[in-house]
């Protein structure tokens, strides 16, 4: 791996990329739900796009159980490639996820 590929830098560009991709992140309606087993989330959503963010605030990983399945589109470590997830996620430390939610499922 390239120096800088997990940095601050490039997190930041593949977060802004994400906004441009996925307008319900900028412009989208914002729904806080309830944090638990201290994970903080909330879901963005405009017309039939839902998206879920999870941030573990503890120093030690912790599971989320957001109830629903999605696509994985960033982890803030930034080594883990787009893939499905189900409906309880194991954070790891201070580690936050953006899911794009699968139609269908709710939360």
């Amino acid at each position: 791996m390239r120096r800088g590929e997990r940095s601050i830098l490039q997190l930041y560009r593949q977060l802004v990329a994400l906004r441009r991709r996925y307008p319900c992140l900028a412009e989208g309606e914002y729904e806080p739900l309830r944090a638990w087993n201290v994970v903080l989330w909330y879901r963005r959503s405009r017309g039939e796009t839902r998206m879920l963010i999870g941030l573990n605030i503890a120093d030690e990983p912790r599971r989320w159980n957001c109830g629903t399945q999605g696509l994985r589109l960033i982890s803030t470590y930034l080594d883990r490639p787009a893939e499905p997830v189900g409906p309880s996620i194991l954070l790891r430390a201070n580690e936050g996820i953006v899911v794009l939610q699968s139609n269908g499922s709710s939360v």
